[in-house]
């Protein structure tokens, strides 16, 4: 036994290591993946007017029977028919009275009108492009074929059509010009041309300042139920064309027109003017009014003295007295 402890005590107690259970591999879960959104299809139709067109006065309910009386297309309720800067856009309920509408589209020519479906094309806006390009023989004229050229030559792409963007002053040394190109073909945008110009950026237009026409206010014409106020003194009790009231602003008091770009309360392309600072607006430019009909008050009290002084003398000539002078005034 002693024997037996000794050999224990050397060689140490010995157990069985406890069996632990292995974890069982798992297959990875496949990460879902995510469809990416499809590209919004404008499945509008545009009716394309001029601007003297008759039917620029009818609301979209009155074109909607000018329609179906003219023309033998009848919309159904679930059509939707809005204004769009260049006339008229329709949105149709199903795919089949789109087709009826443009098969029906060259009977539209013969009221002076165009229907035509949503363009698919993207636009590129390059800046800063030379207008000109010196060599050792002459000066060349950039123009719109010579960046054609130089956008297939960076991109392998020939854009839909090329057109200045834009205004510049004459004689400037550059000049921006907008790309259109089919959707499904345009390039990537970060492309440079002529290695002076800026980098191609998708030209997003800004959204234009609406001005009613019916308040004067500076919001969308549709819907608005206010009563219609004149654009030359902002009265709702008479029409321009009866107006005899000195010219006043609407919106911000001031001695223009409601439409003019003079007036401080028109929004901006950031954004519309706060109210704190509208408030403020108006009281200083209503004082600039009342300065200008002081001016206009006391030039026409003036001016009818000076007539008022020339038909007296003028009836002194016809009596035969004539002007008395100062000594002889009773």
């Amino acid at each position: 036994i002693a024997q037996y402890m000794a050999t224990v005590a050397r060689n140490g107690l010995q157990q069985k290591a406890v069996p632990t259970k292995k974890a069982v591999p798992r297959p990875a879960a496949k990460a879902s993946k995510k469809e990416a959104p499809k590209a919004k299809v404008d499945k509008r139709l545009f009716l394309r007017l001029e601007k003297e067109h008759p039917w620029r006065q009818l609301s979209p309910a009155g074109l909607w029977k000018q329609l179906q009386s003219e023309l033998d297309c009848f919309l159904s309720d679930a059509c939707s028919i809005h204004r769009v800067r260049t006339g008229f856009a329709i949105l149709t309920g199903n795919e089949k009275k789109r087709e009826e509408l443009l098969d029906a589209a060259p009977k539209f020519s013969d009221f002076g009108a165009k229907l035509e479906e949503a363009s698919n094309l993207v636009a590129f806006r390059i800046a800063n492009v030379p207008a000109t390009i010196k060599t050792l023989d002459c000066t060349h004229t950039v123009n719109a074929d010579w960046v054609s050229l130089e956008i297939y030559r960076k991109t392998k792409t020939f854009p839909y059509k090329v057109l200045p963007h834009g205004t510049c002053r004459p004689g400037a040394p550059h000049r921006n010009w907008k790309a259109l190109f089919d959707r499904n073909d345009a390039p990537r945008p970060g492309f440079r041309i002529l290695d002076e110009a800026g980098m191609a950026t998708i030209h997003k237009p800004r959204p234009q300042i609406e001005q009613c026409k019916r308040c004067l206010g500076f919001h969308a014409t549709r819907g608005c139920s206010r009563a219609p106020a004149c654009w030359n003194c902002g009265s709702n009790m008479h029409s321009e064309a009866e107006c005899k009231a000195l010219t006043k602003c609407r919106n911000c008091g001031g001695p223009h027109r409601s439409d003019s770009r003079a007036c401080l309360a028109r929004p901006s392309k950031s954004g519309p003017v706060p109210k704190e600072q509208l408030a403020r607006i108006r009281q200083i430019q209503q004082g600039e009014f009342a300065k200008v009909a002081r001016t206009r008050a006391a030039a026409k009290k003036a001016e009818e003295a000076i007539i008022a002084a020339a038909k007296d003398v003028s009836m002194a000539e016809a009596t035969g007295f004539g002007a008395l002078g100062s000594e002889e005034e009773v």
